[in-house]
């Protein structure tokens, strides 16, 4: 007589009596996509970063994920962390800025900006400000009626017979500009003398016009005036007989309106004369100047 021959179940033969005890699910170990089987297909691990969003959009609202309203709705503060919350961090001042409002206000404590924290250009000093536009500058001063004002930040001495510039006091000029001056001068001298001079002068080219002196301290005599037009003379005022007594001023009051011939730098200046001493030009000065066309 002849049969077929019966299958086995995982090489074990089905005949004969007893319970036959079948195990796994039918799928092998390894990676299938986003799951990986292992343990005899015991096991199922989803792979890492395989959930998308798209994934998840029926997600509940209660969760993490979901749209902005939703997410506001569902969620009370307290529960998740937001942007602009500051992990440990307490209210209090914390050197140069006072945190308040749990965290989320920072504020900067008065008087804690100095110089040093600054970017800005020139240099700073006890005779400069800072501009607006985060300059350091000489200070000058402007009215509606186009004056400009320079005061002369601190004393200067020259000793020299030669023509010297009076720091501070000068400003640009342009090619047949026409300026008006008036220079309070306050100054003194060291030992008395016979050719103090003071000048009014531009660095290159010529200028012409008129100049005029007013209100000398009575123990100063009359100053006279030179011929307004050679750049090395211009405007040149002359005095004689000075007491010397370097810290007792001497006042000038100058008026001039000229024309220049040239784009220059207009400057006041100062000599000593021929026996050499010191003259003053004190602090206070003041130069002011405005163009006329």
């Amino acid at each position: 007589m002849s049969y077929t021959p019966l299958k086995t179940i995982n090489g074990q033969s089905i005949k004969g009596t007893g319970n036959l005890t079948v195990t796994g699910s039918g799928v092998s170990d390894g990676d299938k996509g986003d799951i990986t089987v292992s343990g005899s297909g015991t096991v199922w691990t989803i792979d890492n970063n395989a959930v998308t969003n798209a994934k998840i959009n029926d997600v509940s609202v209660t969760k993490v994920t979901g749209t902005k309203a939703e997410f506001n709705t569902a969620c009370t503060d307290g529960n998740f962390l937001y942007v602009g919350d500051v992990v440990g961090l307490t209210d209090g001042d914390k050197g140069d800025i006072t945190v308040s409002a749990s965290g989320t206000v920072w504020n900067i404590d008065a008087a804690t900006v100095g110089v040093t924290e600054l970017s800005a250009t020139g240099t700073p000093s006890a005779t400069t400000f800072l501009r607006g536009d985060n300059t350091w500058a000489t200070p000058t001063s402007a009215d509606p009626a186009g004056w400009t004002t320079i005061i002369k930040s601190a004393n200067q001495d020259i000793s020299t017979t030669g023509l010297t510039n009076i720091t501070n006091f000068t400003f640009s000029t342009v090619a047949a500009g026409m300026y008006s001056v008036e220079i309070d001068l306050y100054y003194g001298c060291a030992s008395s003398g016979t050719d103090i001079n003071i000048a009014l002068n531009v660095s290159t080219g010529n200028m012409t016009g008129r100049i005029h002196t007013m209100r000398n301290q009575s123990n100063a005599t009359t100053w006279t005036l030179a011929t307004m037009n050679a750049v090395a003379t211009s405007g040149l005022l002359a005095s004689s007989g000075q007491t010397n007594d370097i810290n007792n001023p001497h006042i000038l009051k100058i008026y001039a309106v000229f024309n220049t011939s040239a784009n220059a730098t207009f400057n006041i200046q100062h000599r000593a004369g021929t026996n050499g001493f010191t003259v003053r030009t004190m602090k206070g000065a003041m130069l002011k100047y405005k163009k006329l066309n």
